[in-house]
């Protein structure tokens, strides 16, 4: 029965099943303290508090937790407000058991002990628990508080953490628990042999283990790669072994004493190899020393060691017989170790793969191409001159030609196109293969007519398949009258394009020599560049039908040429859309802006506001706002509050309510604007300053502003300011206590 004297308000806050239901539906009665342990406050931080099955993790809570919790007890030391932490978030309670364990703070576990309900701490088990912690003077605690239900984790975390103590305790306080076989594993593996051998010695887990092993070659073999030497000393008097490749690992990261006494009980197995390999000269012949017959078998490679640059390892293996293949001229060469490569060509007559001579040829290195090519034997008639003309190596070009190297039509090809004129020209005068009609396409399109003149006589005739579009395009008359002579074609982009960029000789003779014309591009791109005399000439010479698109006047409109539109509008039909507003308003052409409404059937759109404000025109944006009544959207007031017209946007918030959001102030805050930053802080509802503190990082004066403001925080911040607060009252009783 409930006590009538004490509120029924205490037993509500205090209450396990209704303090969890209260604060997860109402965010603002978390108790300020309490708030850095709060979830929203908890995943903030990068360790993961979740277990496997998604649910949270009060050990792992209490790791993230105990930093701030610490602290938290200067304030509370005497536990008293516990009880209402524990009602208000739950998986607190296991997670302070946790961190009073591996404190070993016993007044707070005396307290948890006498005054807190335990199921509260479930699941943990507090033996196994303690064992996990690694802390044996709070198992013997809890043990002597009667917990007495331990599991096989108990002994699996002691032998775990090498605690032979703890096991001593576990084995004879609980003998018929036992533990797993991760108990021996971990043990084995983090070296602690007096835990082994206690674990032999009382035949832990089982009997079978010791009898029939459980992968003990493995783990015997992973001791040696950690370089564990008493500990495989005492497996083996165990009868555990292992193989060649545990001495492998015990090479390559170069336990020395590991080697020396694994090669006297293991078979090499390709622990040479990886001396090899690693170029550990000392170890090598260490091994070699005791199993030389391994290199007249020729199990041991060059390749990796040639690959690595080993030169010394080459040297002594070559002199034991040691061989290798072309790769190991192959991957030296990729890997830049030259005096290998050299010592390759004098002492080995693998010599290398066709690639490599390509690889060389390749890349212009015609010292190498020189080095490799009488060595190898091979004829450099499978070596190809396309992409050393391509990268402009006309030295290796010359030398693949003496040596019967071959090309295709790619070489002037891709000489051309990469501008490596010097090498088309000793092409064109030395080689037969000539090119295709990309070079010409090319030569043309660029207007390089000597080229064009040079190449058209190594092409079998394709003239007749180049464009003239972008030699009309980059304004080259002088091919253009050269195509057109020999059967060249065109399209209308040809017009087009010579009309956009502004070509008017071309545009005029396009209109005289061909027949294919233009399309409305033409005269929308010249009307956008206000090309008057560009626009008549086409309008007047009819090249397409009809003459233009509304796309004329949006053009004009948007680089602010009122002539243009005006004789636009007098001389064509095609008009204009709300496109032209927008853009002549992201311009800041009020006057053409106000001729379009005066002259054209348009209403304008929301994009215009949104575009004049962003490009910082806020008061060609309040005219279209206010004159022409056009919507305004809450990107209008977030550009206003960036550029810091606060009159401006006070306007917009008691006009149009709606385009007060939070987003105001982080916009104000990213302008730098103090005083926009302190009207939308007074002014606008749910604005968080703690979310805009990150965009005030390099301005001061507002981060202070931001930190001072009394609007109500977020969850996540009101979590970091309550942090921050806790800090502070620590440090402020730390410096109390020290006076």
């Amino acid at each position: 029965m409930r006590d009538m004297t004490r509120p029924f308000s205490v037993y509500v806050l205090l209450s396990r099943d209704l303090m969890p239901i209260i604060t997860e539906f109402q965010p603002g009665c978390m108790y300020e303290d309490m708030l850095v342990f709060t979830r929203d406050f908890i995943k903030t931080k990068p360790l993961d508090i979740h277990a496997p099955d998604g649910r949270i993790d009060p050990k792992r809570v209490g790791q993230v937790v105990s930093f701030y919790f610490e602290r938290w007890l200067v304030e509370n030391s005497d536990f008293a407000r516990l009880p209402r932490l524990f009602a208000s978030l739950e998986y607190m309670a296991p997670a302070v058991m946790y961190f009073a364990m591996a404190k070993t703070n016993y007044s707070l576990l005396d307290y948890l002990h006498k005054e807190i309900d335990l199921q509260l701490f479930l699941p943990c088990n507090f033996i196994d628990l303690a064992a996990e912690v690694n802390n044996l003077a709070v198992l013997s605690y809890h043990h002597t508080r009667g917990h007495r239900d331990c599991t096989t984790a108990a002994m699996d975390f002691a032998s775990r953490h090498g605690n032979l103590e703890m096991v001593h305790f576990l084995h004879s306080n609980y003998p018929t628990i036992g533990c797993t076989e991760d108990a021996l594993r971990r043990a084995v593996g983090n070296g602690h042999v007096a835990v082994v051998d206690f674990l032999a010695r009382h035949q832990l887990p089982s009997q079978e283990i010791y009898r029939v092993g459980f992968g003990t070659t493995e783990l015997f073999d992973k001791v040696a790669a950690d370089g564990r030497l008493e500990m495989l000393q005492f497996l083996y008097s165990l009868g555990w072994n292992g193989s060649g490749n545990g001495l492998a690992s015990a090479v390559r990261q170069e336990h020395v004493k590991v080697v020396e006494w694994l090669v006297q009980h293991v078979t090499t197995g390709p622990a040479m190899q990886v001396a090899a390999d690693e170029g550990n000269l000392k170890l090598l012949i260490l091994l070699h020393e005791q199993t030389p017959s391994d290199y007249n078998r020729g199990l041991i490679n060059l390749d990796k060691a040639a690959a690595n640059g080993h030169l010394a390892v080459l040297e002594y293996l070559h002199a034991h017989g040691a061989t290798c293949t072309p790769k190991a001229m192959d991957v030296a060469i990729d890997n830049g170790h030259m005096e290998v490569v050299r010592w390759l060509c004098a002492n080995q007559t693998e010599g290398c793969a066709a690639n490599t001579l390509q690889l060389a040829a390749d890349r212009g290195d015609l010292k190498l191409l020189a080095l490799l090519h009488p060595p190898t034997g091979n004829c450099l008639d499978c070596i190809n001159m396309d992409k050393a003309a391509a990268n402009g190596y006309q030295d290796v070009v010359q030398y693949l030609h003496v040596h019967g190297g071959t090309c295709s039509t790619d070489a002037i090809d891709f000489a051309t196109e990469n501008d490596h004129l010097d090498v088309v020209q000793w092409l064109c005068e030395n080689r037969t293969e000539g090119c295709t009609i990309k070079a010409l396409q090319v030569a043309a399109d660029r207007g390089k007519r000597k080229l064009f003149d040079l190449l058209r006589g190594h092409n079998k005739g394709e003239h007749d398949r180049i464009k003239m579009d972008t030699a009309a395009a980059n304004g080259y008359i002088d091919i253009l009258e050269y195509l057109h002579d020999h059967g060249a074609t065109c399209t209308t982009d040809a017009m087009d394009l010579a009309a956009g960029k502004g070509h008017f000789e071309v545009v005029q003779w396009l209109d005289a020599m061909r027949t294919e014309g233009c399309t409305v591009n033409a005269m929308d791109v010249a009307a956008g560049r206000n090309d008057r005399a560009m626009v008549e000439y086409l309008f007047n010479a009819s090249c397409s039908e009809p003459e233009c698109s509304t796309k004329a006047m949006d053009n004009a409109a948007a680089g602010g040429h009122l002539d243009m539109l005006q004789w636009l509008r007098m001389n064509t039909t095609a008009g204009c859309t709300n496109d032209a507003v927008d853009q002549a308003a992201r311009g800041n052409h009020w006057d053409v802006v106000k001729w379009l409404f005066a002259n054209c059937k348009v209403d304008g759109s929301a994009k215009g506001p949104e575009l004049a404000a962003s490009n910082g025109h806020l008061e060609l944006a309040k005219r279209l706002l206010e004159i022409r009544h056009l919507p305004c959207t809450t990107q209008v007031a977030i550009s206003v509050a960036r550029y810091g017209d606060v009159n401006l946007l006070q306007w917009l918030v008691e006009k149009y309510s709606h385009v007060a959001t939070p987003h105001l102030l982080q916009s104000a805050v990213r302008g730098g604007h103090e005083a926009t930053v302190e009207w939308v802080l007074c002014n606008v509802q749910r604005v968080c300053p703690g979310c805009a503190m990150d965009e005030a990082k390099d301005n001061e004066r507002i981060a202070r502003l931001l930190d001072a403001a009394s609007n109500p925080r977020c969850r996540i911040c009101r979590a970091v300011q309550a942090s921050k607060l806790l800090l502070q009252r620590v440090r402020r009783r730390l410096n109390e206590k020290a006076t």
